[in-house]
């Protein structure tokens, strides 16, 4: 009798070999087996073979086309490598997967088999080796497929394993082969469903046990109303039997109407509050795909949700949400800055709203921790912004948050904004002038309502934070210049505390010049008459100068001593209102009216921190720094001033795109008008 002639038809010759070596396997060696690779191997006639086994429905309709006598086409189905299964199934829904295959033909050959199987989860695509653009997204390798030049690409191997029960009957039949056979198929069928059904146990005790090991209640209902699974934290925290929740419908199980509610509603329904027998519970309920009555039940105690989120802030403490300074890092023994602290010790204890008002380098945040290290809240967290340095839709994100997906650059996942941060514990707003009226609007509401909406999100989430802000500009101006809203302002002026400039706490500076060359490990010291030519300075820039000026001094000075001969010029100007210098500057002040002396103050100030800086300022930066302050005015305007500054020779006014400089005379008239003006302040 000759034997059986059986062509073996695919895409790949490791394919063949499967195939070949699983036929022997099963039916022995009484068939003559060729393996035909396709499409290089394809011939025109099949008339003389027995029986046609094709990979793919693609291979079966070229092939049907070439044979002229009824031959059986059989396809190739085969069983998928339980391991493999589970890796693909692993995959998030909607993944782009390229399934790689020798041709094009081939790869959507492996596409057709994984959707036959239910793998219809994930965008699967056809990549071969005459793709043009390599694929950034998962490869997909179905074994033995050579896979060339893919390098630092995330490859997932997997296989299919050996014909399953449905095509070896086929051919069995097709073939009428001997009923010695036929056991022989069984035989295979019974090992096959013998190893799946020991992984799949293994899947499902897997399983199991990671959602009973949760705090988690979970009850799952099919769509024929049965309980599917429920762990015992589900019936523990619904005090119902555990059994009596497997072994019946869920409408035969007296659930409290609070939850019935839930269940009963058509829609999904997310992180739902209600009080179940006394407990405060948080419910979720999502339905099933393509299922109308079939759901999860999600639900957990609030009490532990309130523990995880007190452990996670504390962490996140631990990582640098905290404040460093107290009142007794605060330096000063002037009677000015201890009554500013004793009045910031009284605020601490409260739980209201604080602005705190002061020019650049008097220490506004050092203040900020201090309270918040002098209040209950001290071992919460504390959060900082300086929403001056960063663009409005940054300062929005950064403190409410924002969503996975809710702008291009999100993070995945989404983020928590420093309000979610700060629960419990203390946000500080420095620059709090320099926010825009939307972002004014949001910060409101989150006083008001004392609850946050995350970008992109659905649901609100509370908070107890108090809040700290900082400024150094008039902000009832800004009010009255409509620039900042009146009601954020009175919910942010509670309670406020002003920073003394330094040039009015000038007993205080020998004391910061200790320290700061001891933070340095320096052995340099001021003789008192250099300590004195530093009282008598004005010290636009604050404390932050002064500090500058021990950096200058440590690196060029060469010995230990520092004499007057060793301070830079513009610390040496004489502030005695009654010498004829400042008469000259008095003439000159008289000249203008007020509102063009604040002008030419904020003006010079801003050079002469340029000046310290080492750059220029040029007009547009000005007439937008003035702007910001308040003080509305054109770049027409501000050319007229910076002529008029440089008239009098406090400026010197560059050539096109080179700004302005200050001059020396100019550093003399600005601390002329500071000392000026702080004695007015103090008189009234």
């Amino acid at each position: 009798m000759n034997k059986c002639r059986i062509a073996i038809i695919s895409g790949f010759k490791g394919t063949n070999d499967i195939i070949a070596d699983e036929l022997i396997n099963v039916f022995g060696a009484g068939f003559q087996l060729d393996k035909i690779l396709y499409p290089d191997e394809l011939d025109d006639n099949y008339d003389d073979y027995d029986l046609l086994l094709c990979s793919s429905y693609y291979i079966m309709s070229i092939v049907q086309n070439r044979i002229t006598r009824r031959i059986p086409i059989v396809l190739a189905e085969r069983n998928f490598d339980m391991k493999s299964l589970t890796k693909l199934l692993s995959i998030n829904s909607g993944t782009i997967i390229y399934v790689a295959g020798s041709n094009k033909k081939g790869a959507e050959e492996v596409i057709d088999l994984l959707e036959n199987i239910g793998i219809n989860h994930l965008t699967l695509l056809p990549y071969y080796e005459q793709f043009e653009v390599e694929p950034s997204d998962i490869i997909l390798s179905i074994v033995p497929t050579p896979l060339k030049n893919l390098t630092n690409k995330r490859i997932v191997y997997v296989k299919f394993s050996d014909l399953n029960i449905y095509t070896l009957m086929k051919i069995f039949v097709e073939l009428k082969l001997t009923s010695s056979k036929l056991i022989q198929i069984l035989k295979k069928y019974t090992e096959y469903m013998s190893v799946s059904n020991h992984h799949m146990a293994m899947m499902n005790q897997n399983l199991q046990g990671i959602l009973e090991i949760v705090s988690e209640g979970i009850l799952c209902i099919d769509k024929n109303e049965n309980t599917i699974f429920c762990n015992k934290s589900f019936s523990e925290l619904l005090d119902i039997d555990y059994h009596e929740l497997l072994s019946k419908s869920y409408k035969e199980i007296e659930f409290e109407q609070c939850l019935l509610n839930i269940i009963y509603k058509k829609d999904d329904v997310l992180y739902e509050v209600i009080n179940y027998k006394d407990k405060k519970l948080l419910v979720t309920k999502l339905k099933f795909p393509n299922s109308i009555k079939g759901f999860i039940l999600n639900i957990q105690k609030v009490s532990h949700i309130q523990a995880v989120e007190s452990n996670v802030r504390k962490k996140l403490m631990d990582k640098g949400f905290t404040a460093k300074y107290s009142f007794e890092n605060i330096i000063g023994e002037s009677n000015i800055i201890k009554s500013t602290i004793n009045e910031a010790k009284k605020i601490a204890k409260s739980n209201f709203a604080v602005l705190i008002q002061g020019d650049n380098g008097t220490g506004k945040e050092m203040f900020a921790q201090a309270i918040h290290n002098g209040s209950t809240r001290a071992h919460k967290p504390f959060v900082a912004i300086n929403s001056a340095s960063l663009p409005d839709n940054l300062v929005e994100s950064e403190l409410f948050g924002y969503e996975q997906g809710s702008f291009t650059g999100a993070v995945k996942g989404g983020k928590a904004g420093l309000f979610e941060l700060a629960h419990n514990g203390t946000i500080f707003i420095d620059e709090i002038g320099d926010i825009s009226l939307h972002i004014q609007q949001k910060l409101l509401r989150v006083l008001q309502e004392k609850e946050i909406m995350r970008i992109g999100a659905n649901k609100i989430i509370p908070i107890d934070v108090r809040v700290i802000s900082a400024t150094n500009k008039d902000l009832f101006s800004l009010v009255e210049k409509g620039k900042f809203r009146k009601d954020l302002y009175y919910r942010l002026k509670v309670l406020y505390i002003n920073l003394p400039n330094l040039n009015s706490r000038s007993e205080d500076i020998p004391l910061f010049t200790e320290y700061f060359f001891d933070n340095l490990n320096s052995t340099k010291y001021f003789n008192n008459d250099s300590i004195n030519i530093l009282k008598k300075y004005s010290w636009p820039g604050n404390v932050r100068e002064l500090q500058n000026l021990i950096y200058f001094l440590e690196t060029l000075c060469d010995t230990d001593e520092i004499t007057p001969d060793d301070i830079p010029e513009e610390f040496k100007i004489n502030m005695d209102l009654e010498s004829s210098y400042n008469i000259e500057f008095e003439n000159i002040l008289s000249n203008y009216k007020e509102s063009i002396i604040e002008e030419f103050h904020i003006i010079l100030k801003s050079l002469y921190t340029a000046y310290i800086e080492k750059s220029s300022m040029g007009k547009t930066a000005i007439c937008r720094l003035m702007n910001n302050l308040g003080i509305e005015i054109s770049i027409e305007k501000v050319r007229h001033r910076l002529s008029k500054l440089s008239h009098h020779g406090f400026i010197n006014v560059g050539k096109t795109k080179q700004g302005s400089k200050i001059t020396q005379n100019g550093i003399s008239f600005l601390n002329y008008i500071d000392i000026k003006l702080n004695k007015e302040n103090h008189n009234k």
